[in-house]
C-alpha cells in the first residue's frame, strides 16, 4: 500500500512539473503575441506580424506590446501599415471570449507608416459594419 501511494505521489509530482514546463513554454511573450496577432489578423482579413520583442500583461487590464509590426492584405506586396511599436489594451471580456468579441479599449502606435492606397484597397474589401467606432 505504501509503495503504491509513493508511486502515485511521484507520478503526480512529475505530472505537475511537466504541466508547469508546458505552461512556461506556451505563455512565452512571442507565442502569446503570435497567437493574438494571428487571431486579430484573421478577424480583419490581414496578415499581421511582429518581428521585434513582445511583452504582455494580464494584471489589471490585459495589454500586449509588440515591436516592428507589419500589417498587409494576404498576398499583397505592399503593407498597409508599419509601426515600430504597437500597444493594445483589451477588456477581460475579449480575453474570455478568445477574440469572438473583439473590443479594443486602447491602441497606441509609435512611428506608424500608412500606405493610403493599400488601406483604401483593404477597406473596399471589408463587409459593411453594423457597429461603429466610439471615441473616448
Amino acid at each position: 500500500m505504501r509503495r503504491r501511494l509513493a508511486l502515485l505521489l511521484g507520478a503526480g509530482i512529475v505530472l505537475l512539473l511537466l504541466l508547469a514546463l508546458l505552461l512556461r513554454y506556451v505563455l512565452q511573450p512571442e507565442r502569446v503575441a503570435g497567437f493574438v496577432l494571428d487571431s486579430l489578423g484573421k478577424s480583419l482579413g490581414l496578415e499581421i506580424t511582429a518581428t521585434g520583442t513582445s511583452e504582455y500583461r494580464l494584471r489589471g487590464t490585459p495589454t500586449l506590446v509588440v515591436r516592428d509590426v507589419v500589417a498587409r492584405e494576404p498576398g499583397a506586396a505592399t503593407p498597409l501599415l508599419r509601426a515600430q511599436r504597437a500597444y493594445v489594451s483589451v477588456p477581460w471580456s475579449t480575453v474570455r471570449s478568445r477574440g469572438e468579441s473583439l473590443d479594443i479599449t486602447r491602441i497606441e502606435l509609435d512611428a506608424p507608416v500608412l500606405d493610403v492606397t493599400a488601406l483604401q484597397h483593404w477597406l473596399a474589401s471589408r463587409p459593411p459594419s453594423r457597429t461603429r467606432m466610439l471615441e473616448a
